[in-house]
C-alpha cells in the first residue's frame, strides 16, 4: 500500500496588505506575472590578469526582490499607498501576501509607478518590495 498523497492547501486571498506603524493599506491581489528575483550578496574584484573573481559567503544576506503590479486600485487606496511608500521607504514593512503569508519586507520604490486608466477612476500601480533572507 502506498501513502496517499494529499495536495498542499494554498489559501489564496483577494487582497495584499502593507502595514507600517499605524498605517495600513489593503490592495487588490497583484496581477498575474508578478516577478520574484533571488539575489545573493557577492563581492567582485579584478586581478592583475583582469579576470574577475567572485567571493561569496553563505552567512551573508540573501535578497528576494518582488516586482508587483496592482490593477483597478481606487484613488483613495492609491493616495494611502503613496503616503505609506514615502513614509516607510527603506524601513521595515509588515506584509500579508495574497497567499496568506506574513513577511517582513522593505519598500525600495521611491515613488510607485502609477498609470491612470481611461475612466480616471482606477489606477495601475507598480511597486518593488525587498525581503532579506
Amino acid at each position: 500500500m502506498g501513502i496517499p498523497l494529499t495536495p498542499p492547501t494554498i489559501t489564496h486571498l483577494s487582497t495584499y496588505t502593507l502595514q507600517y506603524a499605524a498605517q495600513t493599506v489593503i490592495l487588490p491581489a497583484p496581477s498575474l506575472g508578478e516577478v520574484q528575483t533571488f539575489q545573493s550578496t557577492r563581492v567582485f574584484r579584478n586581478t592583475r590578469g583582469l579576470t574577475r573573481r567572485s567571493f561569496i559567503d553563505s552567512s551573508w544576506y540573501k535578497l528576494n526582490v518582488f516586482d508587483l503590479v496592482f490593477t483597478n486600485v481606487s484613488e483613495a487606496v492609491k493616495e494611502n499607498l503613496v503616503t505609506l511608500a514615502q513614509t516607510a521607504l527603506g524601513d521595515v514593512v509588515s506584509v500579508t501576501t495574497h497567499y496568506n503569508e506574513s513577511k517582513t519586507m522593505f519598500i525600495v520604490t521611491v515613488d510607485p509607478y502609477i498609470e491612470v486608466h481611461d475612466d480616471d477612476c482606477s489606477f495601475t500601480i507598480s511597486l518593488t518590495l525587498q525581503e532579506v533572507i
